[in-house]
C-alpha cells in the first residue's frame, strides 16, 4: 500500500491543489475547504502527465493522432521506456520535453490508432502493474 499510495494523489484541476479527506480542496483565495469543482480532478504529482502528439501530415486514415494520460511511474522509467520504443523503431521522435511531472512527446508515424495507441496503453499498464507489485511487496514486508 505504501508505494501505490505514494503515486495516487488526487489533484483538483481548478485550484491546482491536492484533494483533502472527503474529496475537498482548499480554495487558495478564501482559505475555505470546497467541494471539487466542475472541472474535476486528476492524478497529481508524483504521477506524470504524459502527452503524445503525432505530427505526421497529411494524416493517413485511422492514423494515431495523439493521447494524454497520467502515468503512475517515475520520470526515469518513462524516459527509459520511450528509449526502448526508439530502439525498437516504433516511431520517429521529433521532439521531447520532460520535467519531473510532465512529458510531452512529438512523434511522426503512419501507424494506426489501434497499433500505436495500444503501445502507449500497454506502457501505462506496465507502469501500473509494476507499482502495484512494489506496493504488494512493501505491504508483505510490513506484516
Amino acid at each position: 500500500m505504501v508505494v501505490l499510495a505514494r503515486h495516487t494523489v488526487l489533484w483538483d484541476v481548478r485550484h491546482n491543489r491536492p484533494l483533502t479527506t472527503g474529496n475537498q480542496v482548499l480554495n487558495p483565495n478564501t482559505g475555505v475547504l470546497e467541494a471539487v469543482g466542475p472541472e474535476g480532478y486528476t492524478l497529481g504529482p508524483p504521477a506524470i502527465d504524459f502527452f503524445v502528439h503525432n505530427i505526421r501530415l497529411p494524416p493517413v486514415e485511422n492514423c494515431f493522432r495523439g493521447s494524454r494520460s497520467m502515468l503512475i511511474s517515475t520520470l526515469n522509467e518513462v524516459m527509459a521506456e520511450i528509449g526502448m520504443h526508439l530502439k525498437d523503431e516504433e516511431y520517429s521522435m521529433m521532439s521531447i520535453n520532460a520535467s519531473q511531472y510532465s512529458v510531452v512527446l512529438l512523434l511522426m508515424s503512419e501507424r494506426t490508432e489501434e497499433d500505436l495507441g495500444g503501445l502507449f496503453r500497454a506502457m501505462k499498464t506496465k507502469f501500473h502493474d509494476a507499482t502495484y507489485a512494489r506496493s504488494q511487496a512493501a505491504t508483505a514486508n510490513e506484516a
